[in-house]
């Protein structure tokens, strides 16, 4: 058994370098998956569904890029190339307070909300108002799990995203 150590910690290591340590950087389109987060969407009217997503790995397989799907009602939408600097910077600065700052928020929100804001928020025309969804289920990216996307704050109104819209936080 003794001989068998170095072997069986060699093999434990290539498993993790290969598999706990490593993004996955894509994975293979599912039709399942696809069909059913559309249903969600559809069968319950007033909700939309946004899957955040990262891409384009570098050397380290951890993503360079971030991108959203966005699911409301018939309707799916995709935005790429959003600010991940800012989500980085945003979360690494959150970590080292109890609360995030204004501008923190604000800057969460330029990141990640605004870009998307035109598939998530119903414009209304003809001098209707817009309407938000009546909830809203993110699914965040590796980049966004610390995120604390509820308080994105909105410089429109200034009204973080949680206190607009109610949210729901899946993986």
């Amino acid at each position: 058994i003794a001989e068998l150590k170095p072997i069986l910690e060699r093999s434990r290591k290539e498993f993790e370098d290969a598999f706990l340590n490593r993004q996955i950087t894509s994975v293979p389109h599912d039709p399942d998956v696809a069909y059913r987060t559309r249903m969600f969407v559809a069968n319950d009217r007033g909700a939309c569904l946004i899957r955040y997503f990262g891409y384009a790995g570098d050397k380290d397989g951890l993503s360079t890029k971030l991108g959203a799907f966005v699911f409301r009602g018939r309707n799916m939408g995709m935005v790429g190339d959003l600010d991940l600097d800012t989500v980085r910077r945003v979360c690494a600065a959150n970590d080292k307070v109890d609360c995030p700052t204004p501008e923190h928020c604000q800057a969460l929100w330029n990141a990640v909300i605004e870009p998307i804001r035109h598939l998530v928020v119903d414009q209304g025309g003809g001098g209707q108002s817009e309407s938000w969804p009546s909830n809203i289920v993110i699914i965040p990216s590796d980049a966004l799990f610390n995120a604390p996307l509820h308080v994105a704050l909105d410089p429109r109104t200034e009204m973080p995203l949680g206190a607009i819209v109610p949210l729901c936080f899946s993986v």
